[in-house]
């Protein structure tokens, strides 16, 4: 005759620490809605994974986290996530019985809000004689303040196409470009984004004049 019986082993508690804080989604919208995720793993000495761990969370101010703490499933692991208006780059901490890990997650900026950013010109007018320029200056910021890196800009005139815009240079979210002409005349330009006017956006007055000009005279001899 046989008889059989099942054993059961568990982790051991007491050697439990936390393997990994591992970024599972990153570069959200620093909107503070849109977020980035985390998963905590928690292994025993001798790497099996911890259920029903309580692991303590801690964030870099402007980090907004989903919870205070988690606590580990079956497989030893369990999930955060963390949302912030404040484009850079984070830390979150993970701590459960005497260890801890840490990760580092990036947020970046929303799209240019025309109410935060500004948009000026280094004068309103100009010879046109094709050499003396004017320059356009975007500060681009999203709508909590952020630096807009990276962005399609462009600078377009719909009533004056009689001057030559230059290529748009940027600077951690400052868009410049300049404006000539050869042709004397005046309207407006405005700032737009991916090929599209940047909604809200204040139209600048631009205007080139004549310089000088010479009249040649003739006079005949009799």
């Amino acid at each position: 005759s046989s008889a059989s019986a099942e054993i059961t082993f568990v982790a051991d508690r007491s050697t439990a620490v936390i393997s990994a804080l591992t970024v599972t989604t990153d570069n959200a919208t620093a909107d503070g809605k849109a977020a980035n995720a985390l998963q905590v793993t928690v292994l025993d000495g001798n790497g099996n994974p911890v259920a029903d761990q309580v692991v303590a969370l801690s964030a870099a101010e402007g980090l907004t986290l989903s919870a205070a703490s988690v606590t580990t499933g079956s497989d030893g692991t369990a999930s955060l996530t963390a949302t912030s208006t404040t484009a850079a780059t984070l830390t979150v901490t993970a701590k459960a019985n005497g260890s801890s890990a840490s990760a580092e997650i990036t947020f970046v900026a929303g799209e240019i809000n025309a109410g935060n950013s500004t948009f000026t010109i280094s004068n309103s007018i100009a010879p046109a004689d094709g050499e003396t320029s004017l320059t356009l200056t975007l500060t681009a910021k999203d709508l909590y303040g952020n630096d807009v890196t990276g962005a399609d800009i462009s600078f377009i005139s719909i009533d004056y196409t009689d001057i030559t815009v230059s290529n748009v240079s940027e600077e951690e979210g400052v868009y410049t470009a300049t404006i000539v002409a050869t042709q004397a005349g005046s309207g407006t330009i405005s700032v737009y984004v991916n090929g599209s006017s940047l909604d809200d956006g204040e139209a600048l007055g631009i205007g080139f004049y004549m310089k000088d000009f010479t009249i040649s005279v003739d006079v005949g001899t009799s």
